[in-house]
């Protein structure tokens, strides 16, 4: 999503892609719940790392969603196997000459 020329990315996508990966990486892996990554998360982050809509969106507690910033952050706190494989290639893609 753009706004003000601003890339938002949903905070529910990349939890759903990260218990994706981690899934198929582990079968054991207990997937973590949406809310649950809400609260973990939303009290690290600056007030320019996201945005949260309007509780009429489909989220009872109104979707959440990341600035490049705010999604980087998101992703170096997650400590799974899916986490890191998604840091990884980030700074591969970046910063690897």
């Amino acid at each position: 999503m753009e706004l003000d020329g601003i890339l938002y990315t949903s905070l529910k996508d990349i939890t759903t892609a990260l218990n994706l990966e981690n899934r198929a990486l582990n079968e054991r892996h207990s997937t973590k719940l949406y809310t649950t990554v809400v609260q973990g998360i939303i009290h690290d982050l600056d007030q320019d790392e996201f945005l949260q809509l309007d509780a009429s969106s489909n989220h009872k507690d109104g979707e959440i969603f990341l600035t490049q910033p705010g999604l980087y952050r998101v992703l170096s706190n997650d400590k799974t196997e899916a986490g890191k494989n998604s840091k990884d290639g980030f700074f591969m893609k970046h910063y690897q000459r």
